[in-house]
């Protein structure tokens, strides 16, 4: 049995404007998402991506206790880290704070250039939406996605080294925001979705048989159908 929980596959990063619908998982990302990479996870470095959940606990004591006798969180939120090999100027705008790339148009005898300006804005940037996917834990062929409505690009200090024999990378940290239009208090970063066995069905008169899949697992049988 394939041990799908098991990743060691590299997951990609796509962005869109705020407000964009996440695709499901399984369903191609739509024209609104960008993905993050001239060759998606081509363009990351062997670090892979990194999803940190950030988390300051506090801990009480009252006078009559010998021990901690409560806790709290004094600050939640999560991040996505990742170093991009890839120094065309459409990625290395993300690490600016997304800066506008001015193209001029190459002319006879003229070469056409792109160029960005180098200094990050004063604040911060209007929020976008994040979208980490790769493969699910659960079944192969199958994906998983962290979902974050809302992201700001707060790595981009990190240093571009040009060197002989290394790759130059552009180190980018996506901090994930609070959502306002959160359903929970379990989801005001966003959500994580991991697509499990596809259903497959055959209808024979009154029952079906086939393959049901239940949390990544297949049973095989006849059914009862369902009218």
């Amino acid at each position: 049995m394939t041990p799908h929980e098991i990743i060691t596959a590299p997951y990609t990063i796509w962005t869109a404007p705020l407000g964009t619908a996440f695709p499901a998982v399984g369903e191609a990302p739509g024209a609104d998402w960008a993905l993050l990479g001239t060759r998606g996870s081509r363009s990351v470095s062997q670090d892979g991506v990194a999803v940190q959940h950030l988390s300051q606990f506090t801990t009480s004591q009252t006078a009559g206790a010998l021990g901690a006798t409560f806790g709290f969180d004094t600050l939640g939120g999560m991040r996505v880290q990742v170093r991009l090999l890839d120094i065309t100027l459409e990625q290395y705008a993300i690490a600016l704070g997304g800066n506008a790339v001015t193209r001029t148009r190459p002319e006879l005898e003229t070469v056409g250039v792109r160029s960005i300006g180098l200094s990050r804005p004063r604040r911060a940037g209007a929020p976008f939406a994040v979208l980490v996917r790769g493969p699910s834990p659960y079944f192969g062929g199958q994906s998983a996605q962290y979902e974050l409505p809302r992201c700001l690009e707060t790595g981009g200090g990190a240093d571009v080294v040009y060197r002989r024999g290394k790759p130059t990378g552009l180190a980018l940290q996506f901090l994930a925001l609070e959502d306002p239009a959160a359903t929970s208090e379990e989801t005001r970063f966003g959500r994580l979705v991991a697509g499990y066995a596809v259903q497959l069905i055959e209808f024979e008169g009154s029952t079906q048989s086939g393959v049901l899949g239940f949390d990544g697992s297949e049973q095989s049988g006849t059914f009862a159908k369902e009218d």
